[in-house]
């Protein structure tokens, strides 16, 4: 298969390019993005099941958000859940049913099995690639369980882990000698699921650094206006802010792609 950095960022960039099509994209359309990669039919199930998904539960959350309303005013005191948080609980339990009843399907293995199961995945056999990836369905799960928190959906990190799952059985797939493939596929794992945790907190940093840059341009613009009479330039904009102009050209070019795909007219 084609370098595994490549095919990672190919991969978000369709799980990215998926949430915001206007119409779902058919199996033919998501693997023209991989067709100068060499995916096997078994891989190319596995990245469809993943992507594919990954847009059913995107899907998941935005029916659950549009689901009810906030509690009414009763006049009692009592303790009130935001609705953004029971909708966002609701989207995870409805998409964990999925994994729940694959979970509760899952064939037993006895540990001379699964050991032998790593043999042939060591001397090459790729079907076994298959069953170890339902396999480890309830270690997947397990190890997405250690990296939740508020802001992440459980089943966001168990298709992350899922993925690097993938990764690693190809990695060992035929490396051959003996090697300890339970530590190496957990380690694969938990690392896949680790950076998009990371990933991820980055991504809310630097959303809340540009939002508060925005706002901040949004008053000072007001502001100035309210001065002078007219709307300020950018120049104007930049000393009272000291936000440097390069920046706040991107700040606007922001502004603008995120009202496009909101489909805001400015």
């Amino acid at each position: 298969m084609t370098d595994q950095n490549t095919f990672m960022e190919t991969l978000q960039s369709v799980k990215e390019i998926i949430k915001v099509a206007e119409a779902p994209m058919s199996e033919q359309e998501i693997m023209e993005y991989f067709k100068d990669m060499e995916l096997n039919e078994e891989h190319k199930k596995l990245v469809l099941e993943y992507l594919l998904t990954a847009e059913e539960t995107e899907d998941i959350k935005a029916d659950t958000e549009k689901e009810g309303a906030p509690f009414a005013d009763t006049g009692e005191k009592e303790t009130k859940v935001s609705y953004a948080e029971d909708a966002k609980e609701g989207a995870a339990s409805k998409a964990l049913r999925f994994y729940q009843a694959d979970l509760a399907g899952l064939p037993r293995t006895s540990k001379e099995e699964e050991a032998h199961l790593y043999t042939r995945l060591l001397q090459g056999e790729e079907e076994v690639i298959s069953i170890l990836s339902t396999l480890w369905l309830s270690d997947v799960v397990k190890a997405a369980e250690k990296y939740m928190e508020p802001k992440l959906h459980m089943e966001d990190l168990i298709q992350e882990g899922n993925m690097a799952l993938l990764l690693k059985l190809q990695e060992l797939c035929g490396v051959g000698g003996e090697r300890n493939v339970r530590e190496l596929l957990m380690t694969g794992v938990e690392a896949g699921i680790a950076d998009y945790a990371a990933r991820s907190r980055g991504e809310w940093e630097l959303e809340n650094t540009v939002l508060g840059k925005v706002s901040l341009v949004h008053e000072a613009g007001k502001m100035l206006a309210a001065e002078n009479g007219r709307e300020p330039t950018m120049k104007e904009l930049s000393d009272y802010t000291k936000i440097p102009m390069d920046e706040l050209i991107e700040l606007e070019d922001f502004i603008k792609k995120a009202s496009e795909k909101k489909g805001v007219s400015l």
